[in-house]
């Protein structure tokens, strides 16, 4: 009888194994943007765990089923009642939608039942950025800096810091954080445009150029605010050619990218009328630029 226990043991542990090595592939899959095929994989697992919910709503969420996704992560959370990551996928879910107010509530949900936090800060990370989209910058950047305090030199937290200061009116604080980041290493089109807009508003203008053009170096083909940065520095110095020339290299890439289509616009009228009202023009530039101030903080 012991052996025969043991042997089921043996087999049930086998089986875990198994699926366990069938859910990480199918994350893997997924991280490659295979969603179809991670989709089918985690299906293909008999066994109902944590992991292969979070993974089949994640896949769900990436093919537009959003529906789907949040009838299953509800209906695990029934099943694994108080779990901190399914609380925090729903929150995730809710928002993408940007419904950030009832994805809050979820993460609340989530902290209040964390045990683990070396393994869950970034749930606290995510509240955060929900308060951030909301525009409760400060609300945010007292989260961020209860997260850095622990983890110093985590440069998602760095940037979230940057963006909050950036856009509660203190960017020379911002700068810091920025470029606190990239010497961690982190370079992101999200630093290189955060550091952009802080010494931009600082009247920092060569610096903000350098900055911008440093970013469009390394990140030409990723992120159109790149050439934005370039073309909108190179236009309040007043060299229009310049500008109109960047950023037409930029539609060529991003041909659908509204900023940088609107800032064509505005520097062809400027090359077209020399005597266009000059604060006019400053304040259309002023506005673009709180524009991409308030784009960021990605996910």
């Amino acid at each position: 009888m012991k052996a025969k226990n043991q042997a089921l043991k043996e087999t049930h542990q086998e089986d875990a194994e198994i699926d366990l090595t069938t859910c990480n592939l199918a994350w893997s899959l997924l991280d490659c943007g295979k969603y179809e095929e991670g989709l089918a994989l985690y299906k293909s697992i008999p066994t109902e765990s944590e992991i292969k919910y979070l993974g089949m709503s994640r896949a769900l969420t990436k093919t537009g089923h959003f529906y789907e996704a949040k009838k299953l992560l509800k209906k695990a959370n029934k099943q694994f009642l108080e779990s901190p990551s399914l609380l925090n996928a729903i929150g995730i879910l809710h928002a993408d939608f940007e419904y950030y107010t009832e994805a809050i509530k979820y993460y609340d949900l989530a902290i209040q039942a964390i045990e683990d936090w070396d393994n869950h800060h970034w749930i606290l990370f995510n509240k955060g950025q929900a308060l951030y989209a909301l525009g409760c910058y400060e609300d945010a950047l007292t989260i961020f800096k209860k997260l850095i305090v622990i983890y110093s030199d985590e440069p998602k937290y760095l940037t979230a810091l940057g963006y909050c200061y950036l856009n509660m009116g203190y960017p020379e604080d911002a700068a810091t954080y920025f470029k606190a980041a990239i010497h961690n290493e982190h370079s992101t089109p999200d630093v290189y445009n955060g550091l952009f807009c802080s010494y931009y508003d600082m009247n920092l203008i060569s610096d903000a150029i350098d900055i911008a053009l440093d970013g469009l170096r390394k990140f030409s083909d990723e992120d159109p605010l790149m050439y934005n940065n370039v073309g909108a520095g190179y236009f309040e110095m007043g060299w229009l050619n310049e500008a109109r020339d960047i950023v037409d290299k930029g539609l060529m890439i991003f041909p659908d990218n509204e900023i940088l289509i609107n800032l064509l616009e505005e520097i062809e009228d400027a090359r077209n009328i020399p005597d266009k009202d000059n604060d006019l023009t400053f304040m259309l530039l002023l506005i673009l630029v709180a524009t991409i101030k308030k784009l960021r903080l990605r996910k």
